[in-house]
């Protein structure tokens, strides 16, 4: 059973990103730039094994496109998402083998990284419709199998399309719907460096339109009107100290009257 890397990057020059991310198994990456080429060759790891790439760079725009692309050109029977931004544990590989050894009737499962803006609990749960939110794609390994291949990441949704964040939640609650079953497992596979972000650039009155659209696209009306209560009686003061909650909540409830 192999297990395969897909990387989504911006504007690389070369393929050294391969290198700097420490992968050490086959791969595909997806480079957004400004021309549409692929790449494929071979390269021996650190244990002495040949891994292959496939390096495609694309003219399509947008995080959730990129996961798209990776996950169609995808050959491994396990697949870890990633970005850019990580340096993969020298053992991942045999991480997320075990973790599915262990864990044969999961399709999705959820790993630990060593990121200062998540905190990862260092127990095994698993993932449902409540709790959810708490995962970020990076850090999550899937089968490659129907169920996952049929369920993309919604192009509407994440950097690149000016809607916000979102997507991997997005990606999550579909698999669930589709029957998918999810765990954490608290061990560790990489380091994820911290830095700007393309798409939050603060708590303006966009980031909170933006948070009622998606509240609409992850939840449906009802249980996003119920999503958009819980965050204002429960977590916007925690988040934003400077806007009004009123300004906070016309703005959310504008962004989830938004089609968009």
């Amino acid at each position: 059973m192999k297990v395969q890397v897909l990387l989504s990057c911006m504007n690389q020059q070369d393929c050294s990103i391969v290198e700097r991310t420490n992968i050490q198994t086959d791969a595909v990456v997806v480079n957004q730039c400004n021309n549409d080429s692929i790449t494929e060759y071979d390269f021996i790891n650190k244990n002495s094994q040949k891994c292959h790439v496939k390096f495609i760079n694309t003219t399509e725009k947008g995080l959730s496109r990129s996961r798209n692309m990776a996950i169609v050109n995808a050959t491994g029977d396990y697949c870890l998402i990633c970005d850019d931004d990580e340096n993969l544990d020298d053992n991942y590989a045999a991480t997320i083998l075990k973790g599915f050894e262990d864990n044969p009737q999961y399709d999705i499962i959820a790993f630990k990284l060593d990121f200062s803006e998540l905190t990862f609990s260092d127990k095994e749960y698993n993932v449902n419709y409540l709790n959810a939110g708490r995962l970020a794609s990076v850090q999550m390994a899937f089968k490659n199998n129907e169920l996952i291949r049929s369920t993309p990441f919604n192009i509407k949704m994440g950097s690149g399309t000016g809607n916000g964040c979102g997507e991997e939640n997005k990606f999550v609650l579909d698999c669930l719907k589709k029957g998918a079953r999810i765990k954490y497992v608290p061990s560790y596979i990489a380091y994820v460096a911290t830095g700007s972000s393309l798409w939050f650039k603060g708590y303006t009155e966009k980031y909170w339109v933006d948070r009622g659209w998606i509240a609409k696209m992850l939840y449906g009306k009802f249980w996003g009107a119920i999503y958009l209560i819980y965050q204002i009686l429960c977590r916007v003061r925690k988040l934003d100290k400077k806007n009004s909650v009123l300004n906070i909540l016309k703005w959310m409830v504008r962004g989830f009257k938004q089609d968009r």
